[in-house]
């Protein structure tokens, strides 16, 4: 419902939307952040954080993803999204 209205605001009509998600399975912590880095999870994030402490938090994400998260089996991460097609009429 939030990405048709994104839609409509900028002009563009809703054609297919659909929700689902994929299951991922890493080592560690440093894996999980290399993957959230790469995928540009994080990007709204970047915009907000301090770059003199990016590094700090970037270790600490990894210290509690491999405490409170690593089992024998690696971590499990449930990534869940959203995505639509829109058209734009000129």
């Amino acid at each position: 419902e939030r990405l048709q209205k994104w839609f409509e605001r900028s002009g563009f009509k809703t054609g297919d939307v659909w929700e689902g998600h994929v299951d991922l399975y890493f080592q560690d912590g440093r894996e999980v952040l290399d993957w959230v880095l790469r995928t540009g999870a994080r990007a709204g994030f970047d915009q907000i954080m301090d770059p003199a402490v990016r590094s700090l938090c970037d270790e600490a994400f990894i210290e509690i993803i491999n405490k409170d998260f690593k089992t024998k089996d690696g971590i499990l991460v449930s990534h869940q999204f959203v995505a639509g097609i829109g058209q734009k009429d000129h």
